[in-house]
C-alpha cells in the first residue's frame, strides 16, 4: 500500500525557490561571479519569475547560436 504525498503550496514552492536563489547568489558572491548581476530586474535582486524569465530567454539565445 502506498502512502499519498501531499503537494507543496503555491507560497511553500516560492519560499523554497527564493531560498534556493539566495544560496545561489551567496555562491556566486564567493567565488568572484557577476552573472546575478546580469539578470535584469526592477528591485535589488530578481523575482523567481524575473530569474525564469531571464533563464529561459538565455537558453533560447545560447541554443540559436548551436549549429543544427
Amino acid at each position: 500500500m502506498s502512502e499519498r504525498v501531499e503537494q507543496p503550496t503555491a507560497p511553500e514552492v516560492e519560499t523554497q525557490i527564493k531560498l534556493a536563489m539566495l544560496c545561489g547568489r551567496l555562491n556566486c558572491e564567493m567565488n568572484g561571479s557577476d552573472v546575478w548581476s546580469r539578470i535584469p530586474c526592477e528591485g535589488e535582486c530578481p523575482t523567481p519569475a524575473e530569474l525564469i524569465a531571464w533563464a529561459a530567454a538565455e537558453t533560447v539565445r545560447r541554443m540559436s547560436g548551436r549549429s543544427a
